[in-house]
């Protein structure tokens, strides 16, 4: 699997400019050195998180005797359903985008950027079960290194980062259409991607089915 492969996968599962809208809210009218510190705490948080789960997924999954071709499968399901959800949903995801954005609002008085920062932004927007279930995918696939992976978060980190550090602008620039028409091209790419982690684990889990 090649690192554009694991990158598109993990950028379109995480979509932190579908994420954009939330943060806005969030830091509306706060000091900036507040929130540039803000964005690293919940840059560093989603990476460690998405490490703890690369180098110890399995050890989890173990401890459940859960088989790695039944989480693939499962894994599979939750992409393609996010996707689906994206796709088809947008409506209804954008309302409900609305009404988080209120209730942060509401809340931003009364807890700290920095807790914030952790929650909701981190987890589970950041670093949410579908990343760190494909995280798992990902290590378990033969000839996939897991410090290639630990590469390609990093690099995700960075663009993260990124993303909330130029979020004004980027918003503006985008606009509502243009973050609609991102995610619509994410969630393609997610529904694939979800089918082909179930189709690779129903062929390992059944060899010759496909015959």
């Amino acid at each position: 699997m090649s690192f554009l492969h694991m990158f598109a996968l993990l950028f379109a599962v995480g979509n932190p400019i579908d994420d954009l809208p939330i943060f806005i809210t969030m830091t509306k009218n706060k000091k900036a050195s507040n929130v540039h510190l803000m964005i690293i705490v919940a840059c560093l948080f989603s990476f460690g998180i998405s490490v703890l789960f690369l180098y110890s997924g399995t050890a989890i999954l173990d401890a459940f005797d859960i088989g790695i071709e039944a989480f693939r499968i499962a894994g599979g399901l939750v992409i393609a359903l996010i996707g689906f959800y994206l796709l088809i949903g947008w409506n209804k995801v954008k309302s409900e985008e609305k009404k988080e954005e209120k209730e942060v609002k509401q809340e931003t008085e009364k807890e700290s950027l920095i807790g914030q920062a952790i929650v909701p932004l981190a987890i589970p927007l950041l670093a949410g079960p579908a990343v760190i279930s494909t995280v798992i995918l990902l290590a378990s696939h033969e000839g996939v290194a897991k410090h290639q992976i630990l590469v390609v978060l990093i690099v995700l980190a960075i663009i993260d980062y990124l993303i909330f550090i130029t979020a004004g602008r980027l918003a503006k620039f985008l606009g509502d259409i243009g973050i609609e028409v991102i995610s619509k091209l994410l969630s393609i790419i997610l529904i694939a991607m979800g089918i082909q982690y179930i189709l690779f684990g129903l062929t390992n889990t059944f060899p010759g089915w496909m015959n």
